[in-house]
């Protein structure tokens, strides 16, 4: 069982994050949740800490935030990163490692596509080995907090590497592969299996399902 719930979080009201907390607190009533970025108002009962801002320049946002959390002195060691749109479905004892498949495949995958992201992995690709894996799953990701902040430690550049796949070549040993969770479709169910994970168009509908699962506000909520 993890030490701690690190949530890096986006500015709004976030009621993916409403949810994303309450499934924690479901399986894991005990585990404390630090949060660094914004901090809807309606939040309680977490440890907090303002994230930079770098308008317009997610990549650099997502980065810096995590460093916050590397540094924070209060966190422990062993903890498990959270996007504020991700869930846990099903308790667990330990939250598995899983990869995506390798760097490789997922880069011939991109094809011509050419924005922040995709010069982001390249560049994620040009630090690695060239048999590294891809840790590109949208579910949660437990690392060391000693760890982490030796991966984020390097310069970044102008498109930061990605942080899970950077960390995982160099920290985890014997991951499962998966495939990713994301809901990206209109529709009203959640994958099958212990995690899932939505963006803004799909959590208009699947957010049914996850009131469903977790009607109650949790300890985290005002």
């Amino acid at each position: 069982m993890p030490d701690a719930f690190c949530y890096f979080v986006r500015p709004g009201d976030n009621e993916e994050l409403r949810m994303s907390l309450r499934s924690v607190a479901k399986h894991y009533p005990d585990v404390p949740v630090y949060i660094v970025g914004d901090m809807p108002p309606w939040v309680r009962n977490v440890h907090y800490t303002p994230g930079n801002i770098f308008p317009g320049n997610k990549p650099w946002n997502v980065w810096y935030n995590l460093r916050l959390i590397a540094e924070w002195d209060e966190v422990p060691e062993d903890i498990v990163v959270m996007n504020d749109d991700m869930y846990i479905l099903e308790p667990l004892d330990e939250i598995p490692v899983l990869y995506r498949s390798t760097l490789k495949e997922h880069l011939e995958l991109l094809g011509e596509r050419d924005d922040w992201w995709s010069r982001s992995l390249y560049h994620t690709a040009d630090i690695l080995p060239k048999d590294a894996l891809s840790y590109e799953l949208h579910t949660p990701f437990p690392a060391k907090k000693s760890q982490l902040a030796k991966s984020l430690s390097i310069d970044p550049g102008t498109y930061p590497p990605q942080w899970r796949t950077l960390y995982g070549n160099h920290w985890h040993t014997n991951p499962a592969q998966a495939e990713d969770v994301k809901v990206t479709r209109a529709r009203h169910w959640l994958p099958e299996g212990p995690f899932a994970s939505t963006h803004d168009m799909s959590f208009r509908w699947v957010k049914y399902h996850l009131h469903s699962l977790y009607p109650k506000p949790s300890v985290h909520e005002r």
